[in-house]
């Protein structure tokens, strides 16, 4: 068998006692958000679960199993629960992975949106919303930026 030469300096290198490149608490942290994640999807599952069997979205159970976890039940019923499960040390990450999970919720909140149902047939408040979202703040980000 053939054994390449990065592989051989991987294992002289574990053999050694050094450092990987992306440091000691790598795996730990890795561990720490896959935790989190497992927590969320199965609270997100279950609310999502209950809320589509009283006739609401699934967004709303989404937003429902997030304020769950939070600080507004679990952080002020178990708040070492919470703060263990949800460590500072993968508060940056974690802030990251939020923000991604944000946009992709608005994504499906649009998606969800009845369109005809809320707004009937007639297309002039769709695109009247649509421009005054685009536009408004366009112009107020305008306004405000130092000369």
């Amino acid at each position: 068998m053939n054994v390449s030469g990065p592989a051989i300096a991987l294992a002289q290198a574990d053999a050694a006692g050094i450092e990987s490149a992306v440091g000691a608490g790598a795996e730990e942290i890795t561990l720490r958000l896959l935790y989190q994640l497992i927590a969320i999807l199965v609270a997100t599952r279950m609310v999502t679960w209950v809320v589509r069997r009283l006739g609401q979205t699934d967004v709303s159970g989404e937003i429902l199993a997030g304020l769950l976890l939070g600080p507004s039940l679990l952080g002020a019923l178990l708040p070492g629960v919470m703060h263990g499960l949800f460590h500072k040390s993968t508060g940056t990450i974690f802030t990251g992975l939020a923000q991604v999970g944000l946009i992709f919720l608005m994504f499906q909140i649009g998606l969800e949106f009845e369109f005809r149902t809320h707004l009937g047939g007639d297309r002039k408040p769709i695109v009247l919303i649509s421009l005054c979202g685009l536009v408004l703040p366009f112009v107020m980000g305008y306004l405000a930026a130092p000369g």
